[in-house]
Formats: structure tokens, C-alpha cells, sequence
């Protein structure tokens, strides 16, 4: 893995990690990149690891990352469906009582 700081070690990934592995973001193993992209478990654990050392974890929740998602594309301009396809929403009535408890309302 690049070695140096933060963002030196962010600008230098790409090339450290070489043009054949496809995913932007994937393991390693003894320090060599792994073509494969992360699980949704490994992100989830990114996720929560993060937000218990920036004190945010009780602000986490599983529900929040699918409904950011869809407000985010919401606000972007994509369809209803578009939005529930990624989210695993079968209602569009569903979907609807998920974003009308949110903080900021997306369907504005």
C-alpha cells in the first residue's frame, strides 16, 4: 500500500494498485490488490467503524444508508422507480413512508 499521508495515499491508490484490478475500491492480500470488489459487509463495516470513531454511531442505522441513497436520487431527478429498484422497494407507498420521517424532504 502507498505509504505517506492521507491524501498522499489517496491520490497514489490508482497506480499503486495497477490498471488490470477493475474495482476502484477492492481487499488486499500481503499487500498486493485483489481484483474483486469489496463486500457489502466490509462496507458496512467501513461504515460503522467510522461513525463509532467520529461519535456518530448512534446516528447510524441500517435503514439510513438505502434512504439517503433515495433521497440523493431523488434530488438528482431520477423516477421513483429508479430509486426503489436499488433501495429493494417493491411500493412506490412504501417508499414514500420511508422518506416522509426523513429530516430533509426529498420530494420537494
Amino acid at each position: 500500500m502507498p505509504m505517506g499521508g492521507g491524501i498522499h495515499r489517496i491520490n497514489s491508490w490508482p497506480d499503486w494498485r495497477g490498471p488490470s484490478i477493475e474495482p476502484l475500491f477492492g481487499p488486499t492480500y500481503k499487500g498486493v490488490a485483489v481484483d474483486r470488489a469489496l463486500s457489502d459487509a466490509i462496507v458496512k463495516c467501513i461504515i460503522e467503524t467510522a461513525a463509532y470513531h467520529l461519535e456518530a454511531i448512534e446516528d447510524f442505522s441500517e435503514p439510513s444508508m438505502p434512504l439517503g441513497a433515495a433521497q440523493d436520487l431523488l434530488k438528482a431527478g431520477h423516477d421513483t422507480v429508479a430509486v426503489m429498484q436499488p433501495g429493494g422497494w417493491k411500493s412506490a407507498n412504501v417508499l414514500a413512508h420511508y422518506l416522509e420521517h426523513v429530516e430533509h424532504n426529498a420530494w420537494q
